[in-house]
């Protein structure tokens, strides 16, 4: 039976509403669950992680296992680049939203032209150079209020990772190989009770969904909207068809 269709604002106050009201000691307990999950996902394997700066209402992923670490920067109000961090050496500086971030490397695009200038969309400063070496693999840790059944994220609406992934498609095959033969993978991380919003088609359930609890409908995706290749819950780590396979478990 179809769900009916919620007007993205009106669903993501639904949920955020909320996420809001938990407990901490839920939020902490959540991320510790869910980040053994992903550690070991990726124990013993070569992968450069691109995680995020939660929210208060987030569910951070503390992840000890990664080769490499990434975090977000937004540069404006369109822009958002990804930055290398160690949480021993690297800085801290407010963003553009005020969020303490790592600093934008010396020899960045954006760091030359300053964070009040729009960056320049098309130059590859904007994704670190590391990500498109041969061989490596990337996996994206994106924070998500909800995901619908066919993957499709439902995030906070300003657009950053839609943007990001936008520009990043022309370097990047249908197989999900940018050039140099990178893998990119594409991970949700949603609380269990926002998977699977399902989209007004009729679908039916799989074995890893878990359904809403919150919500009273599902969403339908826009055009630009990011689609993840697996989800991260409480439960584990689970892929999705299309995902690419024999790299991360």
């Amino acid at each position: 039976m179809n769900q009916k269709v919620i007007p993205k604002p009106t669903l993501r106050r639904q949920i955020l509403s909320r996420l809001k009201a938990l407990p901490a000691t839920y939020r902490e307990q959540s991320s510790a669950i869910m980040t053994k999950h992903f550690d070991a996902a990726i124990s013993g394997k070569e992968v450069l992680v691109a995680s995020y700066i939660p929210l208060p209402w987030e569910l951070p992923i503390t992840t000890s296992a990664a080769q490499s670490l990434y975090l977000p920067r937004v540069i404006d109000k369109e822009v958002m680049v990804f930055c290398p961090y160690n949480p021993q050496t690297t800085r801290l500086t407010k963003d553009y939203a005020g969020v303490m971030a790592p600093a934008l490397p010396q020899t960045s695009t954006s760091q030359k032209h300053g964070e009040s200038k729009k960056a320049d969309a098309k130059n590859l400063d904007l994704v670190p150079s590391q990500w498109l070496e041969d061989s490596a693999c990337v996996v994206m840790l994106i924070p998500c209020l909800a995901v619908s059944y066919d993957g499709f994220r439902l995030g906070h609406g300003k657009g950053y990772y839609d943007r990001f992934f936008a520009h990043l498609k022309p370097y990047c095959r249908r197989d999900h190989k940018p050039r140099h033969s990178t893998t990119l993978i594409k991970i949700g991380v949603v609380d269990k009770h926002h998977v699977a919003l399902r989209l007004n088609s009729g679908a039916e359930g799989s074995s890893w969904a878990e359904g809403s609890q919150w919500a009273e409908g599902s969403f339908a995706p826009d055009s630009w909207d990011v689609r993840v290749d697996g989800i991260l819950t409480q439960s584990g780590l689970q892929l999705l068809a299309h995902s690419p396979t024999g790299i991360i478990s």
